[in-house]
């Protein structure tokens, strides 16, 4: 991911396919299962957010909606601000090493995100069906024009209306609480 914007090979993605086969391995022994992970991971639909992702990846909710169909349900999440939780390389440090640290967050102003819409309803908290936004009209009309989903300080591109079943959005996000000092 860090080599992305200037990498002359096409990515592989080989840790959602690996996600994928763990889910299915839960599968065939579990009626159900719950897999909490980021809106890209879960997505039905290829992830690429410019300018860290440029080619379409493959992701884990891709691999699911192959294997189960209409069995699986894709519930997206969305933001308006607050303060996350994130990791970055160490400059120096070797291959895969990070830091951790807490980030006050604005809200996210990009046009054509859904987090954007969502943000403009005014609920500090709401669930949203995507399966029932109407194919006319002038919600069909909002929706028309939302082409990706919050992805840190970039627009993760992506048609929610494909990717997702449902989304909840969250006014301000607080981050969870975890034994690693930020």
């Amino acid at each position: 991911m860090a080599a992305a914007p200037g990498r002359t090979y096409r990515g592989a993605n080989v840790r959602d396919a690996a996600m994928a086969a763990n889910v299915e391995w839960i599968l065939d022994r579990e009626e159900r299962v719950v897999v909490g992970a980021a809106n890209g991971h879960m997505q039905r639909r290829p992830y690429r957010v410019p300018p860290i992702i440029n080619e379409e990846q493959v992701m884990l909710g891709q691999h699911l909606a192959r294997s189960l169909g209409d069995r699986m349900v894709v519930i997206a999440t969305t933001y308006n601000g607050g303060r996350v939780f994130g990791h970055r390389p160490l400059p120096d440090g070797p291959p895969g090493h990070t830091e951790v640290f807490y980030e006050d967050v604005a809200p996210f102003t990009e046009p054509g995100s859904l987090d954007v819409l969502l943000a403009s309803a005014g609920q500090p908290l709401a669930l949203l069906d995507l399966r029932n936004v109407p194919a006319d009209g002038e919600v069909a009309r909002c929706f028309a024009g939302i082409d990706g989903t919050r992805q840190g300080p970039y627009k993760q591109l992506v048609n929610p209306l494909e990717a997702f079943d449902a989304v909840v959005h969250i006014d301000r996000i607080t981050p969870w609480q975890t034994f690693i000092e930020g």
